[in-house]
């Protein structure tokens, strides 16, 4: 073979594709290198471009031919696997003609031709001779550009064919897969959302292996820790191999970098079986500036707004928020992943960037277009899968997120993380605001226990150039006691735990995961942990606090009931005490004891519901690995104390949380 001296690409003279100069085979069919003049000048490959062939004049434009058979029925946008083959269809505006390429044709862009539907902008098709796995991509001919290849938007997964492309559109091959999957979660329901406990996890950090697969794997660990709902970083493809997930390029592709569409739908089924729901994090507020929807219908595309002041936000182009293919696009989305995956809940990222021009200003319009689509989304779940779980992540404590002007159940509330953080990292006990903390624990949204997602870890908060890891934070503090760290982490996370809300843990915060780098480092955890003595210690508290929170020894429904009420705050003493509870009455009524201050009493009074001996569900000084259980019970005794007639004498350890509740055999 003839040695290779340009350093130009070189075009593939069966499939047009364009290879970089080291290649002696195609990169696309794996044709070899036939090295010739060519007489036709290749059209460069370009970062923010599709078109990978050479272009095609006018008297070369194909026509329809008997490879493809026309369509009898109505089919969704992408590749549908159907008995007698594989069908395509795409939304292709301002083209002439729309072919479709893959190893089923060794990439021929002529040989299978798309048929228009009637008048439209739909092109469509069924090729017999193709299989599920196999790649494919779409080639656009217009009269007055060069053809394009172009990734399918609605292609379930993605891949890159060689380490020689950048995980970018140019690069991204789309794949015929079936929806078709062995489920075996028909007896699966999601615990009720009063009662859930979210874990928050990234696929790429929770496992060694940083797949689905991985995932599975660790499973088992969730079971222990008793969370019965994870949440996880966004899954779709993102232009990042290793990141939050938060620069999608579709939002219809699974992630290669995590496994299959099918190892997704593993995890979930794996996860059903174990009780485990599972809630996904859907990005449709902005794309990464290479996506797969660009350069439909001219540039940027008619799938993005034409006005770049709508278009444009910090993190990304926003899609088109009037166009009806775009707002098909989104909500097709979202039906997608709970009809094809299972899912038994979604968190919208971000739906202040979705919603308002410059999410980080406040005196910003809103885009009524997208109040619009965030009810046409929700309505859509909850029309077709009633009773999964719609959060909002919107962070501006908007009351509309939660009521019929969007339609979400829940949303995450700030103030709580903020108030609680604040208090536990302050560099005196005298500098803890407890009113503050009480006002945390009281205020919702709506009333309800499930109109907000409480935490003191997620995401966006562990990362070193942010808050950093709660426990890291505290370390921090001039003079800090690695003790009185650890114990006030504790009282942290037993607060978000008891208070009003859907409380949601941070992977590796069970054990005291310190470890985080700086933004974007997706949240870094130990699949080895607990392992110490304090991460054992740690952890088996944190099962205690959960197994409360989920009322799984049936004597702390309160817990997960609507009414609240704070009872006792002592700013000088640095206590708060607060009441919980459903309907009332043994195994309903929880109280809830915090102190934020590093005092030890010998003897603390507060008031309690009712008389009788109070067990205690829970407490951050109990060390199970040692042995050493604190106070178990108290006795109430008559006595009017926090508006109560009864009362309690407890000891209280300094920077300690304990709930207790009277069990259900005194009746």
């Amino acid at each position: 073979m003839e040695r290779v001296v340009s350093k130009k690409p070189w075009a593939c003279s069966r499939c047009t594709f364009l290879n970089v100069q080291a290649l002696h085979k195609c990169e696309m069919c794996l044709s070899p290198r036939i090295p010739h003049k060519s007489t036709t000048k290749p059209v460069a490959q370009t970062q923010h471009s599709l078109c990978h062939g050479k272009r095609l004049s006018v008297n070369q434009m194909p026509s329809e031919n008997t490879n493809v058979t026309r369509l009898t029925f109505r089919v969704e946008e992408g590749a549908t696997p159907l008995v007698n083959g594989v069908s395509f269809r795409v939304w292709a505006p301002k083209v002439v003609a729309v072919s479709v390429a893959g190893c089923f044709n060794e990439w021929n862009p002529t040989s299978h031709v798309l048929i228009r539907e009637g008048s439209s902008d739909y092109f469509s098709g069924v090729v017999s001779n193709v299989l599920e796995y196999q790649s494919y991509l779409y080639v656009f001919f217009s009269n007055s550009s060069p053809a394009r290849w172009m990734t399918d938007p609605y292609s379930r997964f993605l891949t890159v064919p060689s380490s020689h492309f950048p995980a970018a559109p140019t690069a991204l091959i789309s794949t015929v897969i079936s929806p078709d999957f062995h489920w075996n979660d028909r007896n699966f329901s999601c615990p009720p959302h009063n009662l859930l406990v979210l874990y928050q996890l990234c696929v790429h950090t929770f496992s060694s292996a940083g797949t689905f697969e991985g995932a599975i794997s660790r499973l088992p660990h969730l079971k222990e820790l008793g969370v019965n709902c994870i949440e996880m970083l966004p899954h779709t493809q993102d232009i990042h191999s290793c990141c939050w997930g938060y620069d999608p390029v579709s939002l219809f592709a699974v992630d290669h970098n995590f496994g299959t569409p099918n190892d997704l739908k593993r995890l979930v089924n794996e996860c059903h079986r174990l009780g485990i729901a599972v809630i996904f994090d859907w990005v449709p507020n902005h794309l990464h500036n290479q996506n797969v929807l660009q350069f439909f219908g001219g540039e940027p595309g008619l799938y993005f707004d034409p006005d770049r002041s709508k278009q444009e936000t910090p993190f990304g182009p926003r899609l088109s928020l009037s166009h009806p293919n775009s707002r098909k696009y989104i909500t097709s989305s979202l039906r997608m992943w709970f009809q094809e995956y299972h899912f038994d809940g979604v968190r919208v990222d971000s739906t202040v960037t979705l919603r308002r021009l410059k999410p980080v200003e406040n005196g910003d319009p809103d885009l009524v277009d997208a109040w619009t689509l965030m009810q046409e989304c929700t309505d859509l779940v909850k029309r077709e899968f009633p009773g999964r779980l719609l959060i909002a992540e919107d962070l501006q404590n908007s009351l509309m997120l939660t009521t019929a002007c969007a339609g979400f159940h829940s949303q995450w509330d700030p103030k709580f993380f903020f108030a609680i953080y604040q208090a536990c990292i302050a560099g005196h006990d005298n500098q803890r605001d407890v009113n503050t903390v009480a006002h945390a624990i009281a205020t919702t949204f709506t009333g309800t226990c499930t109109d907000r997602v409480i935490f003191t870890e997620n995401h966006d908060t562990v990362p070193t150039d942010r808050q950093d890891r709660f426990l890291s934070a505290m370390m921090s503090i001039p003079n800090a006691k690695r003790e009185h760290s650890v114990k006030r982490t504790l009282v942290a996370f037993g607060l978000m735990l008891t208070s009003p809300g859907i409380p949601m843990m941070l992977q590796g915060q069970e054990y005291l995961e310190e470890r985080s780098g700086t933004w974007p480092t997706p949240p870094l955890t130990d699949p080895s942990a607990p392992t110490t003595l304090e991460q054992l210690r740690v952890f088996h508290v944190c099962c205690l606090m959960i197994r409360a929170r989920v009322n799984a020894n049936r004597q702390s429904a309160g817990l997960g009931g609507n009414h609240q009420h704070i009872t006792h705050v002592n700013q000088g003493a640095g206590v708060v005490i607060f009441h919980r509870w459903h309907h009332g009455g043994p195994a309903d009524d929880v109280m809830v004891v915090a102190n934020l201050s590093s005092v030890r009493f010998a003897s603390y009074q507060f008031g309690v519901p009712r008389p009788g001996t109070w067990n205690i569900l829970f407490h951050s000084e109990w060390d199970l690995v040692e042995g050493e259980i604190a106070m178990q019970r108290v006795e109430a005794s008559s006595g009017f104390y926090d508006g109560f007639p009864f009362v309690v004498d407890v000891a209280l350890d300094g920077y300690s949380i304990f709930a207790m509740s009277q069990h259900v055999e005194q009746r």
